[in-house]
């Protein structure tokens, strides 16, 4: 089985996408955070580190799984599963390098508390999305895995069903992807928004387009799926890729702002 014209330019995409979250990543770290130390500067490098981490594995586990799939099952490889467990946690993580953001900005003060808080935030999130990474293969296992698609019947691993779609959906995905991702995705741009209207000058300019720029990209990763659905090629392969990449560069330009 070879790559469709479709999944080529996707990934050719995504791989413009990678190298710009990569480049990102360098600056934020090596000269930002290298030369002021601050711990905003820390995780908005480690933010654009873990959504590569995750896109580039979601690259293997969408495109290139459909091809090696046969020979997977074949040899009996829990393969598919891992790379779907890692790439699902560090997006989770890049997630949480976003609260570890908002806590800077919000818990100010020189005191162990507000200390504390940016510390506790993020790494709270991340400690809830390292269940995909412990939880049995049947409470996270992708329902559009490739192996259920060729025949549900043979699937290696049962699914653990859902309390709302029942053994369409594992139980773990639906209280992450429906519960905790969704709030975050609404309260993270929000609080943003919030801090934007309480300051003035550059930090109301880039909390707004942080908290913009936020929106945008998880309605790129929103409608990736959908999209497939659709008779357009060339809507599937650019669209999804190209308002993730928009609003990556709103988040970047948000920060470019902040000079120290």
């Amino acid at each position: 089985m070879l790559i469709s014209v479709v999944d080529s330019l996707s990934i050719a995409l995504y791989f413009v996408i990678i190298g710009y979250m990569f480049l990102l990543f360098c600056y934020f770290m090596f000269i930002r955070f290298r030369k002021t130390k601050k711990l905003y500067w820390f995780y908005f490098s480690l933010f654009f580190l873990f959504l590569l981490v995750s896109r580039a594995l979601f690259i293997v586990y969408d495109y290139y799984m459909k091809i090696w799939i046969l020979d997977i099952r074949y040899n009996g490889s829990n393969l598919p599963i891992v790379i779907y467990r890692l790439a699902s946690f560090t997006g989770y993580a890049a997630a949480g390098m976003v609260v570890g953001i908002l806590a800077t900005l919000l818990f100010t003060k020189e005191n162990k508390l507000h200390k504390s808080m940016a510390y506790l935030l993020p790494a709270a999130v991340i400690l809830i999305a390292s269940m995909i990474l412990w939880l049995p293969a049947g409470y996270v296992v992708d329902p559009k895995y490739y192996w259920y698609v060729l025949n549900i019947a043979e699937a290696p691993v049962e699914i653990i069903p859902s309390p709302i779609f029942g053994d369409t959906y594992p139980a773990g995905l639906f209280y992450l992807n429906y519960i905790g991702l969704p709030i975050l995705n609404f309260a993270l741009p929000c609080i943003f928004f919030y801090l934007a209207a309480k300051s003035v000058g550059v930090i109301r300019k880039s909390s707004l387009l942080n908290g913009l720029g936020l929106i945008i990209y998880y309605i790129g990763r929103s409608i990736q799926p959908l999209l497939k659905f659709g008779e357009n090629v060339l809507v599937q392969a650019f669209v999804p890729a190209i308002i993730i990449l928009f609003g990556l560069i709103l988040i970047a330009l948000a920060n470019f702002m902040l000079q120290s």
